[in-house]
């Protein structure tokens, strides 16, 4: 059991399993002893994103332009294994949806193709509001400790939300020298994004202004992915096929720490995983484990989980 195409983004249970969303319309549960356990049908089309809420549901986001709320504790047993249905799907924009997060108050945010971020009610599915500030693509969002949205867009900016303000100029803006891909929190004063120009940018932020702190360089394509880890540090996955360790606050020669390699194609979703190891996945539908990462005195070393474990060549 696996995924059949590209996955696009991956989270991170409180159960320690993860979950995987893909181009073949599917999302998986993956354990790291027993595999696959859950497959959630319910995307017509390509699953761009899935978070976490904090009602201990998922949601996801996709091609279909639908969102899909899923409680995975609701689950149909079938000769292939556990299938679990969405328990809400919203029609929510009006073109591809990019990205989803979960805000503070329970809400959460959406952005897609269509240029605008959107406010839902998780209990019922309402709007609550659209913000439509950018001028192109919303491509991904995250939190801030304060309750802000961070949306980056191929309009060559961060933008800065507060998401219970109304007004749509109502942002923060920082500017970037191409198309903004991905973007994390790292705490309350730093935000990284990845973009189509190679580059990892770090940026301190305040509650009214923010400055670019560095511009972290290594990566030969796009960077499709960032996730904050352990410590300060960040990883970040590219269309070169890596994922990249890094220390931002190091001296310039010295931010990258590692240079992972194991994909055979582009590596399109990061994230941090329990006990230091960082999970990645990308092009023909595989999710590599990483561990043993940031100790000098062990060897550098990925687990394929699917080859070894039954839950990653997916």
């Amino acid at each position: 059991h696996r995924h059949t195409r590209t996955v696009y983004a991956i989270s991170v249970l409180p159960n320690g399993r993860t979950i995987s969303g893909s181009q073949d319309g599917t999302l998986m549960v993956w354990d790291q002893t027993k595999g696959l356990v859950q497959t959630l049908r319910g995307h017509s089309e390509e699953v761009n994103c899935v978070k976490l809420l904090p009602d201990g549901r998922v949601v996801s986001g996709g091609d279909d332009c639908k969102i899909c709320i899923w409680d995975l504790d609701v689950e149909r047993r079938t000769r292939k294994g556990a299938v679990v249905r969405p328990v809400l799907t919203l029609v929510a924009h009006s073109d591809w949806i990019f990205c989803v997060a979960p805000l503070l108050d329970g809400c959460f945010v959406s952005g897609a193709i269509d240029c605008t971020l959107k406010v839902w009610r998780t209990s019922d599915g309402h709007c609550l509001r659209t913000f439509m500030g950018h001028e192109e693509e919303v491509t991904c969002a995250a939190i801030l400790p304060d309750g802000r949205v961070a949306s980056g867009s191929w309009d060559y900016t961060l933008r800065l939300w507060d998401p219970t303000n109304v007004d749509d100029e109502n942002y923060l803006l920082l500017e970037h020298e191409s198309r903004v891909e991905c973007v994390a929190v790292v705490d309350e004063s730093v935000v990284v994004s990845g973009c189509h120009d190679r580059l990892v940018y770090v940026w301190r932020v305040t509650i009214d202004e923010a400055y670019r702190e560095c511009k972290l360089t290594g990566h030969a394509g796009t960077v499709w992915a960032v996730t904050a880890l352990p410590g300060g540090y960040i990883a970040s996955g590219s269309e070169d096929g890596t994922v990249k360790v890094w220390n931002w606050a190091a001296h310039k020669d010295d931010r990258c720490l590692q240079t992972l390699s194991g994909h055979t194609g582009t590596v399109m979703s990061v994230a941090a995983l329990p006990r230091g190891r960082i999970a990645s996945g990308g092009s023909g539908g595989r999710l590599l484990i990483w561990s043993d990462l940031l100790r000098e005195d062990e060897k550098r070393m990925a687990s394929d989980v699917a080859r070894q474990r039954g839950c990653g060549d997916i």
